[in-house]
């Protein structure tokens, strides 16, 4: 019996160093956005910089919608009638209060400025057109948006857009490499959730 609990415990312990460990390694995220040839969004991670191996954790492709079976169309009517129907005793079970969560909307903008801080830009990337019904207005957005493209804010960041005053949309990619370590991200978090949910109740 002693034996088991001393094994037990060394795997608890292992488990809360392996933790520590991994919120203590920088993240380096991969975010990519693109229009063609399909509208696409992808987010990859890493723990460490250059050849390790990237772990996918979303990606997302959308473009014409496309017909329904009527059998699943029925199956969705029949689970959005049961889950209208279930709202008054998920609004019973609700433990979080109305003002707990106007609390926790308005500590928003100081967490975020805790938390930008710690995340930095390794490299990002705009390149696309765009164009509008009048020619004009796609000219006179351009002009507009000229300052920003072609000042130099941050030799990181690349931005190339033209206009184009032959068809109407939007197209291009955007891609940006960044990387936050993932404790200073949490220390923030907990001291928010500690004032909002212990300190306060």
């Amino acid at each position: 019996m002693l034996t088991v609990l001393f094994v037990l415990l060394w795997l608890i312990a292992g488990l809360i160093v392996l933790v520590v460990i991994l919120v203590c390694i920088p993240v380096y995220l991969t975010m990519v956005v693109k229009s063609e040839p399909v509208s696409a969004f992808c987010l990859e991670a890493r723990l460490i910089h250059g050849s390790a191996p990237r772990l996918l954790l979303i990606t997302r492709q959308w473009g014409a919608s496309r017909q329904k079976p009527a059998e699943e169309y029925q199956s969705e009517r029949r689970r959005a009638h049961t889950k209208t129907q279930s709202e008054p005793q998920k609004k019973r079970r609700r433990w979080i209060s109305q003002n707990r969560i106007l609390g926790l909307i308005r500590a928003i903008p100081q967490l975020l400025s805790e938390t930008l801080s710690a995340i930095h830009i390794d490299h990002a990337s705009i390149q696309g057109e765009f164009g509008l019904s009048d020619p004009a207005d796609t000219g006179r957005i351009f002009g507009q948006i000229s300052p920003f493209i072609y000042t130099p804010f941050n030799r990181k960041v690349s931005v190339a857009v033209k206009p184009n005053f032959e068809t109407v949309g939007v197209r291009g990619q955007a891609e940006a490499v960044l990387h936050f370590t993932p404790i200073r991200l949490v220390i923030p978090t907990m001291r928010l959730l500690w004032r909002e949910f212990v300190v306060r109740s």
